[in-house]
């Protein structure tokens, strides 16, 4: 097969999100796993700490034209289709639907199938009944966006929990959408990495969170819950893994400089991932409040390096987590408090998922979710040859 990938998404500014990393683990193994097919990704090669990759992987920088913030979507609308007819695909894969019309769109009218990953419906199931909608730019261009990956033939979600959601919301039969598990590297298991990162001022011991300033995140509520269980006693920091920059940055930093216990909150940013490794792996409890997700990887790779982990109580945390963690009610200040308390002084429940995590973590990888992509492709192929 000729499968096209769209690997823009792999661009500094996106490279790190939860889109990005699908993509970059996907075209880790796609090309291992299939050595007698072809891989043409468009898209612009990262730079040197990007893994290298087999011969069977051409790069195609996508033709950028001078429109300024529009120009990833002209280019995708205009330039890639010529490019997918010129190039002969079988089969061409866009790994994400985003919300940001400066960002990617799904192409449209391709000469060949087109398989998209549509990881959940968070820009519409959540934000548009949360009290921090999206502004009608977003919620405009992500249904239309959307609206392009409807069309494909086949479209891939990240969880059972996303492809229940996906089917009921938008009426598809159940044959056009495949849930496929994210996988864990087994980097996140090793004991040492060559990372030389320290906790900032000596914050140790520390409680981690992993993900974004996002309001589904749930970051408030958590700050108060640290501030309840340090007023309880523990002796722990707070450090929380964020993204260098954000609009929903503000009021979360604000509550932390009020709260008494501000010299125990920590806002990181801006690491490499063998130093994020680092941070996970001395950690003693992981902590990910969130109050929608497609999948949740941050806790998944938690579970992998050995760390105890409180989770909210949601179909899509206890089908990846399974009974390695430790479950609470994210909409409640005293449960989240309580629950860190435990996770950090009883040293029974902390042996049990600290047994439990690896062992979990472990039916999660890449190599699979490969395979099960590659399973895709080759339907979507099939199926277009036999019309």
């Amino acid at each position: 097969m000729r499968i096209g990938f769209d690997a823009t998404v792999l661009a500094p500014g996106t490279r790190y999100t939860g889109t990005g990393q699908y993509a970059e683990n996907l075209l880790r193994v796609l090309p291992i796993l299939a050595p007698d097919d072809q891989f043409l990704v468009y898209g612009t090669p990262p730079g040197a700490d990007f893994p290298p990759l087999p011969p069977n992987v051409t790069w195609q920088p996508l033709r950028r034209l001078p429109i300024g913030r529009l120009s990833a979507l002209a280019g995708h609308l205009l330039v890639l289709p010529r490019m997918v007819r010129k190039d002969r695909l079988d089969v061409m894969h866009v790994p994400g639907v985003h919300t940001r019309a400066s960002l990617p769109p799904v192409p449209r009218g391709l000469a060949c199938p087109l398989v998209v990953t549509v990881h959940d419906l968070i820009p519409m199931n959540y934000y548009g009944h949360s009290d921090t909608p999206l502004p009608w730019r977003l919620r405009t261009f992500y249904r239309w966006n959307l609206n392009s990956a409807l069309k494909a033939q086949r479209i891939i979600t990240v969880s059972e929990a996303s492809r229940t959601e996906i089917i009921e919301t938008l009426g598809l039969p159940p044959t056009r959408v495949t849930a496929i598990h994210n996988g864990v590297d087994a980097a996140w298991g090793a004991s040492e990495n060559g990372s030389a990162w320290k906790p900032p001022h000596d914050a140790t011991p520390y409680i981690l969170f992993g993900g974004s300033f996002e309001p589904r995140k749930n970051l408030g509520r958590l700050l108060q819950a640290f501030q309840r269980a340090v007023d309880a006693g523990i002796p722990h920091h707070l450090l929380m893994i964020v993204e260098t920059s954000s609009a929903h940055a503000p009021p979360v930093r604000d509550m932390a400089e009020s709260l008494p216990c501000a010299d125990r909150l920590h806002f990181l940013s801006g690491l490499d991932d063998a130093s994020i490794r680092t941070v996970y792996q001395q950690a003693e409890a992981f902590v990910f409040p969130t109050l929608s997700e497609g999948f949740g990887l941050p806790p998944l790779q938690a579970l992998a390096c050995g760390l105890p982990v409180v989770a909210s109580d949601l179909p899509v945390m206890r089908e990846v987590l399974g009974e390695a963690a430790q479950y609470v009610d994210p909409c409640s200040v005293d449960d989240l408090a309580r629950a860190l308390v435990t996770i950090t002084s009883d040293e029974t429940l902390r042996m049990r998922l600290r047994i439990a995590g690896p062992q979990q973590a472990s039916r999660f990888t890449w190599e699979a979710a490969g395979e099960a992509t590659l399973g895709v492709y080759r339907d979507v192929v099939a199926a277009r040859s036999a019309t």
